[in-house]
């Protein structure tokens, strides 16, 4: 799924978000970390990014938390890109050996950029 879909699913319950890495703002291009990293193409356009500070609560990151699961179960059910709650495998760069990739792992949460 697109990192532009999250962010209009976060946007909704009043999360500010990014996506993309903060060295490519403005580009559509996936992260140079990610891709070295053999993310998988699709994948890497999925992230987003939380700026946060010390000002930001606890309560603030439960919203966040809480937000996220049910937005990304959403947006996997839509998807084209995901089969049976697994990611369809890329066939130009899967994920390298040993690198758990996140969104396999339908208990993983991974926050990512912006701002609440």
């Amino acid at each position: 799924m697109e990192g532009e879909s999250i962010l209009l699913m976060l946007d909704r319950e009043g999360i500010c978000a990014s996506s993309g890495s903060a060295c490519t703002s403005g580009s559509l291009d996936p992260s140079h970390v990610l891709m070295a990293m053999k993310v998988p193409f699709k994948s890497a356009h999925g992230t987003i990014r939380f700026s946060l500070s010390h000002f930001n609560t606890k309560e603030e990151m439960d919203h966040i938390v809480n937000t996220m699961v049910p937005a990304i179960e959403t947006l996997r059910a839509m998807s084209p890109f995901w089969k049976d709650g697994k990611v369809v495998k890329d066939h130009d760069n899967g994920p390298g050996p040993g690198i758990r990739h996140p969104f396999n792992d339908p208990g993983a949460v991974c926050l990512g950029k912006g701002q609440i």
